[in-house]
């Protein structure tokens, strides 16, 4: 991911314990649903194994799938909006001036933080009052309805903190969205012959071919 020089810049700046308590409790979403993930990867190639090969039926396998994929899922998606990954259509967006993007920015995300908290306040009532249970497992249906209040509630903090972000930017008269940008690979001239034909700058296009093309 390419870094800004505001962003290389605040990165040099050492960190306070308590920040650093702080980015470690918020990265524990991506950590987590990492070796969740290896544990779902693992638990299908047990499961596939004993039914196939073994002639075993492990139901508990599905149970324990299903809840790793569920809360996998939720902090993955609170991981998504801290890092910016999730998918935006800016089709119209893209056509306003860097000050109206950010109003839009700003507006989108704080519609969207509004509804997700209250999202995250259903999800905690939804865990307070079930009573069901996980057949294959016989416990409580709590472990797996907690992904969803837990996950929204990060959710709502990292969209929280988008919008400070952003107004911060504004107020600053720094008008840079925060969107993820893979990194190209250096040498890999096919991604960027490709990347420069899809998007190319009609100011600073070939004036021979512009003479062509009219």
């Amino acid at each position: 991911m390419q870094r800004s020089e505001s962003d290389a810049a605040a990165g040099s700046i050492k960190k306070s314990p308590a920040r650093r308590i702080l980015d470690i409790f918020f990265s524990l979403p991506a950590n987590f649903a990492a070796i969740l993930l290896c544990g779902v990867m693992v638990l299908l190639a047990i499961g596939v194994f004993a039914r196939y090969f073994a002639r075993m039926s492990l139901t508990y396998v599905h149970e324990i799938t299903l809840l790793s994929a569920v809360w996998v899922a939720f902090l993955g998606a609170a991981e998504g909006i801290r890092n910016h990954y999730h998918v935006r259509i800016d089709v119209l967006t893209s056509k306003l001036p860097k000050l109206g993007q950010i109003i839009v920015e700003i507006v989108v995300t704080t519609v969207l933080t509004v509804a997700v908290g209250a999202l995250t306040y259903m999800g905690y009532r939804v865990l307070i009052e079930s009573s069901s249970i996980l057949e294959g497992l016989n416990i409580s249906r709590k472990p797996l309805i907690a992904a969803m209040p837990v996950g929204f509630t990060f959710m709502t903090y990292f969209m929280v903190k988008n919008v400070y972000e952003l107004v911060k930017g504004l107020r600053a008269h720094s008008y840079d969205l925060p969107i993820y940008e893979p990194e190209v690979v250096e040498g890999d001239e096919d991604e960027e012959e490709a990347f420069a034909r899809l998007y190319v700058d009609p100011d600073n296009a070939d004036p021979e071919k512009k003479e062509m093309e009219s």
